[in-house]
């Protein structure tokens, strides 16, 4: 009887334990999904800051950004096999847009740098 007493507990306090770490890790994601600023924030931070954007193109870049976000949910939605070309395309029409509406064009040049080293840095 004692024997299965201290079984029950033990089974009870595991189950407990598994609960609990599921618990945790469960609201340590769900804070860490939450960003309020999305998934590009340094970028847009970055950009906004060397451009010195004036805070109509900040908006602009940051509905680009989200909008950009929702479009690479979809293809991921979709499988990431074989859309390497769609994905490419895909950011260079983003590139394309911030550049010609969000870049004030006396920046162009910069901002075509700045492409240029990312591209160049990025692994291939």
């Amino acid at each position: 009887m004692r024997t299965a007493l201290t079984v029950r507990l033990w089974i009870g306090l595991f189950a407990l334990v598994c609960f609990l770490s599921g618990l945790a890790t469960g609201v340590l994601m769900e804070r860490r999904s939450d960003d309020p600023q999305g998934a590009f924030a340094d970028f847009r931070e970055r950009l906004a800051r060397e451009f010195d954007l004036a805070p109509e193109r900040e908006r602009g870049l940051a509905m680009l950004l989200e909008n950009y976000q929702i479009q690479l949910e979809e293809l991921e939605s979709r499988g990431l096999l074989g859309l390497e070309d769609e994905l490419v395309d895909l950011g260079t029409q983003y590139n394309v847009w911030i550049r010609e509406l969000v870049i004030p064009p006396s920046q162009w040049d910069r901002y075509d740098l700045m492409l240029g080293d990312a591209v160049a840095a990025a692994p291939q």
